[in-house]
């Protein structure tokens, strides 16, 4: 029963009740369920996991990806049809979204980033995760037996392919403990997911991964991708305390046209200074022979 004095109030009250609480409930449930954050600190992999309720999402350090994966191995969900060629990079223009199981997702996703096939088994309550062996196909390792990258990113390829297709994805370091091909293959991913609907934002230090999305936005055809794509670059402010925020374009031929000093600098200052350094040895070479 609302008891006031002021008239004011209680229709100030109900006008919150009829516009703005639906709206606040709505903003909660998208909070709830459609954002999806991993951070960049996950948690080592275990050989053996006990099986356990768990939340509906894989934590933010990943430490419920094995045992989401074992409960929706078989859920159908969103993702698109890879090339069988590994020797090709993915195209946008090409690219076709497809419904399949979240296991055969989740392999597809991991032999287009060079990584062995994956299998969750349990038996009485006790969940493993297993992968082919590298030297013997027909052998079987553990999680915590393959390159730690393996198990770093499969929070992020679960949590990615779990959600809808209308989710806001939020990954800190995808690319963390991933060799420079798999970050690249990761960036291929992105795209993949974007394709479908997703929308993403990611806080990455790999050039690998930024010069992949260039490449594929310079391959593009269409020139869809570069409009789907948003650079954002964050330094250090000299002038005064915090950090300055530079909004890059990158344009349909893959270029970023307003380049700021020091963006993934140190690849290219490194290229060039080998390329000098080796013909200043080869001078000097000639030089010494005559």
């Amino acid at each position: 029963v609302w008891e006031t004095s002021f008239p004011e109030e209680k229709e100030l009250y109900l006008i919150y009740r009829k516009y703005f609480q639906p709206a606040i409930e709505i903003l909660e449930q998208e909070l709830m369920y459609n954002i999806k954050y991993v951070g960049p600190l996950r948690a080592e992999p275990q050989r053996r996991y006990q099986e356990r309720e768990i939340e509906k999402d894989v934590g933010s350090r990943g430490e419920n990806t094995v045992l989401l994966l074992r409960k929706h191995w078989r859920k159908k969900v969103a993702f698109v049809e890879l090339p069988e060629d590994e020797s090709r990079v993915v195209s946008w223009e090409t690219l076709k979204t497809a419904d399949m199981e979240l296991g055969a997702a989740i392999n597809e996703a991991l032999r287009w980033m060079g990584m062995q096939k994956l299998e969750v088994k349990e038996n009485s309550g006790v969940i493993r995760a297993d992968f082919v062996a590298l030297s013997h196909e027909d052998k079987w390792v553990t999680i915590a037996d393959v390159g730690f990258g393996v198990s770093q990113i499969l929070p992020v390829l679960t949590t990615a392919l779990l959600s809808d297709t209308d989710s806001l994805l939020i990954f800190e370091q995808p690319e963390i403990h991933l060799h420079p091909r798999a970050q690249a293959r990761l960036a291929e991913l992105m795209v993949c997911l974007a394709r479908t609907g997703r929308r993403m934002i990611i806080e990455t230090h790999s050039d690998h991964l930024i010069n992949r999305l260039r490449r594929i936005s310079a391959e593009d055809m269409t020139n869809e991708l570069a409009d789907q794509v948003g650079i954002v670059f964050v330094q250090q402010n000299k002038d005064r305390d915090g950090a300055y925020i530079e909004s890059l374009k990158l344009n349909e031929e893959g270029l970023i046209e307003n380049w700021p000093p020091g963006f993934l600098a140190e690849t290219a200052e490194d290229s060039r200074a080998i390329i000098k350094a080796g013909i200043s040895k080869r001078r000097g070479e000639r030089s010494n022979t005559i």
